[in-house]
C-alpha cells in the first residue's frame, strides 16, 4: 500500500503538542488517584470523539481504564445510542469474542471518519473500514462484505485466475462467520442474504456453473453422503447461507439476540421485508425452498433436512440448555414455491 494512504490513517490518532501534554497530565492524575483522577475521568467523557480516540490509541493504559471504568462506560453506553449504534456489551454467539462499549465507539468513530469519503476504491477508505471491521462493527462487516461481493460479480464476467476468486470466498466467508458469531439473529440473516448473492455469481461462471452440475452427477447421489465433503465453491456457500437462516430463525427470540435486533434495527424489529418470513418456520421454509428451486437444486427436502440439523447442532453445541427442535417441521417441507 501507497505510504500516503498509511499516512493518512495514522493521523486519526496523532496528537498535538497540547493533547500529548494532556495525555501526560491525565496518566499522572491515574497514577496519583484521588480526586484530581476523579475529575480527569469526569472529563475524559465530554472530550470531542476524535480525541478520546487518538488519546486511547496513543497509551494502553488510558485505553484500558476507558474501556473498563463504570462511570465512562455509562457513557459511552448514551453516545453510542444518541449515535445509533447497539448501547450494550456484545458477547458473540460462541462466547469467545467481545465488544466492549468503548471498543464500540471506536468503531464508531471510524465509521463517521469512512462514512466522509466511502469510496472503497480509494485505499484509504478501505483501511479505515478494515480497522473498524477488526473491532467488528455491524455496518463495517457488512459494507466490506458487499464490496468482496460485488468484486465477485465484476471478476465472474472478466478473465482471472481461479485463486483470484478463492482468495475474495475466503475473505468472504470470513466475514459471515464473524458478523453471524457477533449479532446473532440479525448477522445471520444479513449474511445469508449477502451469500446468496455470491452464489448467483457462482453460478454466473461457466466453468463454476459445470462444476456443480458435475457435482450433482455423481452416482446415487445424496445429500445425506456428500453433504460433509469437500465441495464447489458455490455448494458451500449456499450450505452456509441456508444454515445461517436456520440458524437466525432457531435464535431469533433468544434474549441477547432480541436485544441486538431491537438496537441495531432502532425498535423497528427485523428488515421489513423479511418479517413475514421469519413468522414462523413454514414461511422461511417457502422462502427457502423458491431459493433452492431458481438455482435447479436437486433433493431440496434432504439438502434442508441436513441444513437443519447442521444448524442445531451448532447452538447446542454452545447452548444445549436450549430446547431446540430436531427436525424440520413436516409441513414446512411440503411447501409450495
Amino acid at each position: 500500500m501507497d505510504s500516503k494512504f498509511k499516512l493518512k490513517s495514522a493521523k486519526l490518532s496523532l496528537l498535538s503538542s497540547e493533547e500529548s501534554s494532556l495525555l501526560k497530565n491525565i496518566l499522572d492524575a491515574v497514577c496519583l488517584g484521588g480526586k484530581d483522577r476523579d475529575r480527569h475521568i469526569k472529563l475524559l467523557s465530554t472530550y470531542p470523539l476524535r480525541l478520546v480516540y487518538a488519546l486511547a490509541e496513543n497509551s494502553a493504559e488510558l485505553n484500558s481504564i476507558m474501556d473498563s471504568d463504570i462511570f465512562l462506560n455509562g457513557c459511552w453506553a448514551r453516545q453510542l445510542k444518541f449515535l445509533g449504534y447497539p448501547y450494550h456489551e456484545i458477547v458473540s454467539f460462541d462466547k469467545a469474542d467481545k465488544l466492549t462499549l468503548f471498543s464500540q465507539l471506536k468503531g464508531a468513530f471510524l465509521m463517521s471518519e469512512f462514512n466522509n469519503n466511502p469510496d472503497l476504491e480509494n485505499p484509504e477508505a478501505m483501511v479505515i473500514l478494515n480497522k473498524a471491521c477488526d473491532i467488528g462493527m455491524f455496518s463495517a462487516l457488512v459494507k466490506r462484505l458487499k464490496f468482496y461481493s460485488n468484486m465477485l460479480a465484476k471478476e465472474s464476467s472478466s478473465a482471472v485466475t481461479q485463486k483470484d476468486i478463492k482468495t475474495c470466498m475466503e475473505f468472504i466467508l470470513k466475514d459471515v462467520q464473524k458478523l453471524s458469531n457477533l449479532y446473532w439473529t440479525i448477522g445471520c440473516i444479513d449474511s445469508a442474504l449477502i451469500l446468496f448473492n455470491v452464489v448467483n455469481c457462482y453460478y454466473a461462471m461457466q466453468g463454476h456453473k459445470q462444476s456443480v452440475e458435475q457435482f450433482f452427477m455423481a452416482p446415487k447421489f445424496s445429500w445425506l453422503d456428500e453433504y460433509d465433503h469437500e465441495s464447489p465453491y458455490p455448494i458451500t456457500v449456499l450450505k452456509v447461507a441456508i444454515e445461517n437462516l436456520y440458524i437466525a430463525q432457531l435464535l431469533c427470540q433468544v434474549t441477547p439476540s432480541k436485544r441486538i435486533i431491537d438496537e441495531i434495527s432502532h425498535g423497528k424489529g427485523l428488515f421489513s421485508s423479511l418479517e413475514q418470513s421469519f413468522s414462523s418456520f413454514e414461511e422461511l421454509q417457502s422462502m427457502v425452498v423458491r431459493k433452492l428451486t431458481a438455482l435447479h437444486v436437486p433433493l431440496i427436502e434432504s439438502f434442508c433436512r441436513n441444513a437443519f440439523i447442521h444448524a442445531v447442532k451448532t447452538i447446542n453445541q454452545y447452548y444445549p440448555e436450549l430446547e431446540l427442535p430436531h427436525e424440520l417441521p413436516e409441513r414446512s417441507l411440503t411447501v409450495k414455491s
